[in-house]
């Protein structure tokens, strides 16, 4: 099993989100990286919600992308549903989690002041009916309003850094999915992560899919304030190294690692709403992205 960098002329990865992304020798790029712009919204719903315990079981994280969060919800004696991600609509946010068995499991949260509410509306888990709810009250000395966190960090990363290996599209989008977060030390907070990089040329209404590739790793961010930058980064080897590596990074999680690395259908879905997010921030006329070989997705 060997993880691709490259998108070579119908490219193969282990699960193929972006087969057929098109080679491209490696050059140096003379383009200058984009800095991605600072918006703030309205609301934002980050922060550690407490169930009626008093436990913090309902954590809530925004990306830097928009209105999309990453989400834990833990049901008291019941479960934790730890790889939630969700996008924000006015007052509720709407997510997507696996269950115990494995399987996709939804619903959505809605808030009203400090509180918030999680409905699950879609569960094939039967002891998670659809139509449960659960409650659960902001804990107030959580900044949930500061809009810089690791995740800024992250992106930044994989704009300025990783997309230096491959040959310059018009725009990088890069996605990812987040498999465990240790912030006990701020001086090196460590995020374990399925990471993309995939850079785009904008041809009349259709971004196009030029270069990029996947780097699973662990991030090793320091926050100095309200500043958080990646100071080292441990990535999955290539070739014969590929398991072994995402063993002794992924450690206790490589199960859940794996099982993300190897679900298509759920990383297309996070890099569709990461396409269409980056699109609305920055007004672009895009209406479809497409891979090399393949047929345009509609944004």
């Amino acid at each position: 099993m060997k993880r691709t960098r490259l998108l070579p002329l119908a490219a193969i990865f282990f699960c193929c989100i972006v087969t057929g992304c098109k080679q491209n020798p490696q050059t140096p790029s003379t383009a200058v990286h984009e800095k991605r712009e600072v918006i703030l919204y309205e609301k934002n719903f980050s922060g550690v919600y407490l169930d009626e315990n008093n436990e913090p079981n309902l954590k809530i994280v925004k990306h830097s992308q928009g209105d999309m969060y990453h989400i834990e919800i833990g049901i008291y004696r019941l479960t934790n549903l730890d790889d939630g991600k969700g996008r924000a609509d006015f007052d509720v946010l709407e997510f997507v989690a696996t269950d115990a068995n494995g399987n996709p499991i939804e619903g959505e949260i809605t808030f009203r002041n400090d509180t918030a509410e999680v409905t699950f509306t879609h569960s094939t888990w039967p002891l998670l009916k659809n139509g449960s709810k659960f409650h659960y009250v902001r804990q107030r000395e959580a900044k949930a309003d500061k809009e810089k966190t690791y995740l800024n960090a992250v992106e930044e990363y994989l704009t300025d850094e990783i997309r230096r290996h491959y040959t310059d599209g018009d725009i990088c989008i890069p996605f990812y999915t987040i498999i465990d977060v240790d912030d006990s030390n701020r001086d090196d907070i460590k995020v374990k992560g399925d990471f993309w990089v995939l850079n785009y040329n904008l041809v009349g209404d259709t971004l196009k899919c030029v270069s990029g590739g996947n780097y699973p790793g662990q991030m090793h961010i320091r926050q100095s304030g309200d500043c958080f930058t990646v100071i080292a980064f441990d990535e999955v080897e290539d070739g014969s190294r590929f398991i072994s590596s995402a063993k002794r990074i992924f450690a206790n999680k490589y199960a859940k690692w794996k099982k993300v690395y190897s679900d298509e259908k759920s990383r297309e879905k996070v890099r569709a709403a990461s396409v269409a997010e980056y699109v609305k921030r920055h007004n672009l006329k895009a209406t479809m992205y497409q891979d090399y070989g393949s047929k345009a997705v509609r944004i």
